[in-house]
């Protein structure tokens, strides 16, 4: 009998708020600051070629596994990716809430204040010294988005979803507020059309962005939760809504800080809160789907092990400044460019999993990412833009010209990664 939810009516109610679960759950510390540093270095097209890619492939996701059964055999089929998918988005979100903390939200220990007397005065002094030790405000910053994550974990999908349209019109009301002109003036600005670097090396960024947009949403967990969660025709109306107008608003803010941000590489305090909300949501719902993957009652040893780990990225970052911190920043993005992508486009594709054993898939993987690895690194890191491209043509040319020279292997195996 057919899935009754596969329905081609659309609920229009239930798309906007599973549309808004997605939209919350896919703002990460890439949607919210990556466009700041391609928007430094080529202005206004740097978002284009980010934001085109991304709502396009993140929206398709939705449309390609149509029903429930498939979302269900999907993660059924790949435990591994959809799991280490999760893990590494809660271990980037840990390191950027301690940057984010330690580098941006700190002031001078030198600097001197007049101060109210009595207790508030006390209070605000208090307040000050923390503000001063940037490796004590990433301990709290990191305390307060996981603590949320944990109690957004155990929310219920559909609280979470309702919870979800929420915190996205909270995050839209904090940074327009801060662009709101102050004193005739505008806090945050539209940015230039141009960067430092060349308009023309776009074109090598465009091959990374298409790449990766197009193959990492399959592996994450909260999509599939919803795929899963609500079939058929108002699944893909969830998927369209939550992309096309939801997240696409949400990186839209990006535009109004990020000239700022990368000129001074401080953070407005809504746009900081902003930051805060969002993290603590895809935190909270990726410990919801670890836990669930694993069968564990409770999800708090994870992250207080996560909290650690990002406490201790703190020590190096708090003191070099920036260099280390974007240095960090940019090698989780191999995660997502590289990594990920390769998995799906190597490993996990019906055609080649049919054609090619699973132990010779993965050879094949493991390979065209050590391969393509200094491409990514002199790309991102080095900023010689023109590696991004044959670093992302390795591994997809990878098992086509192996099945070239060598041919379809007698006895392929179709068993996942």
């Amino acid at each position: 009998m057919a899935d009754s939810g596969d329905s081609a009516r659309i609920r229009p109610t239930t798309a906007i708020l599973r549309g808004a679960f997605l939209a919350c759950s896919w703002t990460w510390c890439i949607g919210m600051f990556l466009p700041v540093l391609l928007i430094h270095d080529f202005g206004l097209g740097g978002w284009l070629v980010f934001a085109i890619p991304n709502v396009v492939g993140a929206a398709m996701m939705g449309v390609a596994l149509r029903s429930r059964q498939s979302a269900d055999r999907f993660v059924i089929d790949h435990p591994v990716w959809t799991t280490l998918f999760s893990w590494v988005v809660l271990a980037f979100h840990a390191f950027f809430c301690a940057w984010m903390a330690a580098t941006w939200l700190t002031i001078e220990p030198g600097a001197t204040y007049e101060l109210p007397p009595g207790a508030r005065g006390l209070a605000i002094a208090v307040v000050l010294v923390i503000l001063t030790r940037p490796a004590l405000v990433a301990l709290l910053a990191l305390s307060l988005v996981f603590a949320g994550g944990i109690v957004i974990s155990r929310l219920s999908f559909r609280s979470a979803c309702a919870t979800a349209l929420v915190l996205w019109g909270v995050s839209i009301g904090v940074v327009l507020n801060a662009a709101s002109p102050v004193a005739g003036e505008a806090a945050l600005s539209i940015p230039a059309m141009t960067g430092s670097a060349a308009v023309a090396d776009l074109l090598w960024i465009v091959p990374i962005c298409v790449f990766g947009f197009a193959l990492c949403p399959y592996f994450d967990l909260t999509f599939l939760r919803v795929r899963r969660e609500t079939p058929g025709a108002t699944g893909a109306a969830a998927f369209i809504i939550g992309f096309g107008v939801l997240f696409l608003a949400m990186i839209g803010l990006t535009l109004l800080y990020a000239e700022g941000v990368a000129r001074t590489w401080r953070l407005p305090a809504m746009v900081a809160a902003h930051m805060l909300i969002q993290m603590i949501f895809t935190v909270g719902v990726h410990l919801r789907e670890i836990t669930e993957m694993r069968r564990e009652p409770r999800a708090l040893p994870g992250a207080v092990g996560l909290v650690l780990v990002g406490a201790g990225a703190v020590i190096p970052i708090a003191g070099h400044a920036m260099d280390v911190g974007l240095v960090t920043y940019k090698s989780f993005l191999w995660f997502y460019g590289l990594l990920f992508p390769a998995a799906m486009w190597i490993c996990v594709l019906g055609g080649l999993r049919q054609r090619v054993p699973a132990r010779l898939r993965l050879t094949l993987f493991v390979v065209s990412v050590a391969l393509a690895t200094p491409m990514f690194w002199g790309g991102f890191i080095e900023k010689d833009w023109w590696m991004l491209a044959p670093g992302v043509l390795i591994p997809i040319s990878a098992p086509l010209l192996f099945l070239v020279v060598r041919g379809p292997a007698p006895e392929a195996s179709a068993s996942g990664v």
